[in-house]
């Protein structure tokens, strides 16, 4: 009994001076990491700083932490490589999804305004499709960043592969997957979208295909990978609106491509997709009117008419309501 109970003693002494001292060690390295970069992001830094020690229970390593198949959170102590990721600016804001993280400065925080709503409310309608047939979907976000739209679609109940060539846009995406509590569901990945395998249930395709010289080619290539919905974000033209109007690189450009709004929705079409919601509005970070067009699309397959589609998971009411909805004018403001 005695040494039952001497070794329950232990036990618990040692837990509670472990976690006092990792969580003081935690707040000494947030400390030191948040005062050197104090000059770079000004006050905000300690606030965020605060939020995370507040927020965060004990975290990895960030270089264990963009290896696949993680196991969920570690209790160990949070690296300085972690807090840098953190308060180093990212591209999007997670405030929305559970977390403030700083941001880049400029076009970043107007543009997230003007397409996180549109964004969600699609993918939201995405997940609804393919919950006819699949319970849990499994989807993948191309062009991921640091995986906003694969930690959304996440926390709806998805399960989520974020494909990106940008090493520490991923490292970022894997940390706040882990931070999130999502690592279960998100999965992210180095690798070409030209080159992704297995099939989906949905795609998440946002802010990639002005990027591409031949963005018609990537859209026939999902035909093959995603099987019931596809959400679609890009940048458009509002200077030049002629429907033929494709051109690469785009201006000012080494690489992408720039096209009118028509242009955009005559490939969906031609490779092989219908759009059964759609809507434009402006990107108010972008002062050019080449850059300023964001056009949205909510595709299925045009392979099936509509009884095909509900019979593949699709239900012929959710058809119906979709039939409703009307592409905007290009250039028109939708909230």
């Amino acid at each position: 009994v005695t040494q039952a109970v001497t070794q329950a003693v232990t036990q618990a002494v040692t837990q509670a001076v472990t976690q006092a001292v990792t969580q003081a060690a935690t707040q000494a390295v947030t400390q030191a990491v948040t005062q050197e970069i104090q000059g770079e992001l000004g006050g905000e830094v300690r606030e965020i700083a605060d939020q995370i020690c507040m927020t965060l229970d004990l975290q990895a390593d960030a270089s264990a932490a963009i290896a696949p198949g993680t196991d969920g959170r570690n209790d160990v102590l949070m690296s300085q490589n972690d807090i840098r990721l953190l308060l180093d600016p990212w591209y999007h804001d997670f405030a929305p999804l559970g977390l403030r993280t700083p941001q880049r400065a400029g076009i970043f925080r107007p543009n997230q305004a003007a397409k996180q709503p549109v964004l969600c409310s699609l993918i939201d309608q995405a997940l609804a499709l393919c919950r006819q047939s699949n319970p849990i979907p499994r989807g993948v976000e191309l062009f991921c960043a640091d995986g906003f739209y694969a930690n959304y679609a996440a926390q709806k109940g998805a399960e989520v592969l974020g494909v990106d060539l940008d090493l520490r846009d991923l490292a970022k995406a894997a940390l706040i997957t882990r931070v999130l509590g999502n690592d279960d569901r998100v999965r992210v990945l180095q690798q070409d979208v030209f080159e992704l395998e297995g099939r989906f249930d949905f795609g998440i395709c946002a802010g990639g295909l002005y990027h591409l010289s031949n963005p018609e080619e990537l859209l026939n290539g999902l035909l093959e990978r995603v099987t019931t919905a596809l959400v679609i974000q890009t940048v458009y033209s509002l200077e030049k609106t002629d429907p033929e109007y494709f051109e690469t690189p785009a201006p000012g450009w080494t690489w992408g491509s720039r096209f009118s709004y028509t242009c955009l929705e005559t490939m969906v079409k031609r490779a092989g997709w219908r759009a059964v919601a759609a809507m434009t509005n402006e990107l108010g970070g972008n002062e050019k009117l080449q850059d300023r067009g964001s056009a949205y699309f909510l595709c299925v397959p045009d392979a099936t008419d509509v009884s095909e589609v509900a019979a593949g998971g699709i239900s012929n009411a959710t058809m119906e309501r979709f039939k409703g909805i009307q592409f905007a004018l290009p250039g028109t403001q939708t909230n």
